[in-house]
């Protein structure tokens, strides 16, 4: 995908969620995936709270 749509996507989905972040998908942003993860009300991530749950999503057939 080119900058010009991958910027377009990023202003639509902020739009739709203010709450937002954009994740590489692997460690360092090296990747060219990206998540884009958007919250329902204010706050964003609870950060405390992911560290505790890191292991259910690290035990999950779906994700490598």
């Amino acid at each position: 995908m080119d900058w010009p749509t991958f910027a377009l996507i990023g202003r639509t989905f902020s739009r739709v969620f203010p709450d937002s972040m954009l994740v590489s998908c692997e460690p360092g942003g090296l990747s060219k995936d990206f998540l884009f993860i958007g919250f329902k009300g204010p706050g964003g991530l609870n950060w405390d709270l992911a560290r505790d749950n890191i292991g259910y999503a690290q035990r999950s057939q779906n994700i490598r």
